[in-house]
């Protein structure tokens, strides 16, 4: 008897004979963490939580929640300046990086090469199975706390998780050409 912890985590499956191969051109469009829909509120019009990649290397975090009149009010780098990201394809890895910086002379959209563009949270995203349009992946992250900045000594985590895919209006057609050559089959997926 007392108190007892649990802690659970997906499997993901992958064939390693057929791995998923990231390209710049494949990489633009939204992707719902878990899948679309708001995991705290039930409410069919809120979308949740995602990722949004620009076909410009740019991007950002997105979330939206119902205003006090009932209408959708999106977050994103426009209203929250510290969503803003940064992404490149680490072709060697085959992984998607996403940085987040700040510096004092440009804000959160200064450029990695200024000497007061300071990381404070990075992502890599290993791609291992696709099945439709819902991504499955590794995630290795590192966080500054509030006000820091990323260092050797920040910890790092390692996050399995599932994007459902959504393109962009701009990037669709771009993108289904891409993934129809450099996903192919692609490794398939499985949730236990």
């Amino acid at each position: 008897t007392g108190e007892r912890l649990v802690d659970a985590g997906a499997s993901i499956s992958a064939d390693p004979s057929d791995p998923i191969t990231v390209t710049a051109e494949a990489v633009p469009g939204r992707y719902y963490q878990f899948g679309v829909g708001n995991e705290q509120v039930s409410d069919s019009g809120l979308k949740g939580f995602r990722l949004r990649f620009d076909a410009d290397g740019t991007g950002s975090q997105e979330d939206d929640i119902r205003d006090d009149q009932g209408s959708v009010v999106t977050f994103d780098s426009a209203n929250t300046p510290h969503y803003f990201f940064r992404w490149t394809v680490d072709a060697e890895d085959n992984a998607v990086r996403v940085e987040r910086r700040f510096g004092q002379t440009d804000g959160y959209q200064c450029q990695a090469a200024a000497n007061d563009c300071r990381l404070f949270d990075q992502r890599e995203i290993f791609p291992l199975a696709v099945e439709g349009d819902r991504y499955y992946w590794i995630e290795r992250r590192r966080v500054a706390p509030a006000g820091e900045f990323v260092t050797a000594e920040t910890p790092t985590t390692y996050l399995s998780r599932f994007y459902d895919f959504e393109p962009l209006a701009t990037a669709t057609a771009k993108r289904a050409a891409a993934k129809r050559s450099s996903l192919g089959s692609a490794a398939s997926a499985t949730r236990q």
